[in-house]
């Protein structure tokens, strides 16, 4: 999406002060060594697929102690040397509490003041026009309750079975069979969010789980359009520049969607109900 829009840098947060080690995990990843090394491992060993990935980078020399937001960095720049893309990088590091880390601070991690909220009521750690925004959604009835999508999604499960799950995108033969063995075990739709597998992370799952929610069996990871979430008016101006020269379509306002394909339609419909 950055490289359509005629960005030339992509700046991602990261834990890591190096940008070279990253670079150099990226590269040992997409090497062919890698590939034999994570093969055999995957063949001969029952632990998580993450704990497989650093064993095999450590086998080969690579030290890697690399946390949630590093580990999307890497991605970051391996898409940018498939893809060939004209896209520099530049990596910002993360101030404050760590991802997932569940402490009270001055910067706090986003799971953190969620869990705050949800525990207590008290809105911390975030801009005090983001807290009157949150006042007016729960004054008003739109504060989305996340469990209730848990239940739904428990409640599917049973409902629709292991075969239904597997014709998810990107989910692995017997995935559906281990999930639903799983969900009938579980006592709280909240034990979901916590299944992983040796072939499936437990943030893998979690989409496998929204695409099987909404019906999605298939992808096109080439991006038809993209929705601008804000921007300034110096930014205003730039999009009213690119949007005649760009192949994507930008969606700045609900209308916009009348001018999207049949398909980049339905994908943004579905996008909507979601």
């Amino acid at each position: 999406i950055a490289s359509s829009i005629g960005a030339n840098t992509l700046y991602f947060g990261t834990e890591s002060d190096s940008i070279e080690k990253l670079e150099k995990i990226a590269s040992t990843i997409d090497s062919e060594e890698y590939e034999r090394e994570i093969k055999n491992l995957l063949k001969n060993s029952t632990e998580s697929f993450p704990v497989l990935r650093e064993m095999a980078l450590k086998k080969l020399g690579v030290d890697v102690s690399c946390t949630s937001n590093d580990m999307l960095a890497i991605e970051y720049i391996r898409a940018i040397k498939k893809n060939e893309l004209d896209l520099n990088y530049k990596a910002i590091k993360r101030v404050g509490a760590g991802y997932n880390d569940h402490s009270i601070c001055n910067v706090m991690s986003a799971s953190a003041i969620r869990n705050e909220f949800y525990k207590t009521g008290k809105i911390l750690s975030i801009p005090s026009e983001g807290i009157e925004f949150i006042k007016s959604d729960l004054e008003n009835g739109k504060f989305t309750d996340v469990a209730k999508l848990d239940n739904l999604l428990l409640q599917q499960i049973i409902l629709r079975g292991p075969k239904s799950i597997e014709k998810a995108f990107d989910c692995p033969d017997g995935l559906g069979y281990y999930i639903y063995s799983e969900a009938k075990k579980c006592t709280s739709s909240n034990e979901l969010s916590l299944l992983s597998s040796k072939n499936a992370t437990s943030a893998r799952i979690r989409r496998i789980l929204l695409y099987f929610l909404f019906g999605v069996e298939h992808v096109d990871k080439e991006p038809k359009f993209s929705t601008i979430l804000a921007t300034n008016q110096k930014g205003k101006n730039y999009l009213n520049k690119i949007k005649k020269t760009t192949k994507l379509s930008l969606i700045t306002k609900h209308s916009d969607s009348k001018k999207l394909s049949k398909q980049a339609l339905s994908e943004y419909e579905l996008s909507l109900k979601a």
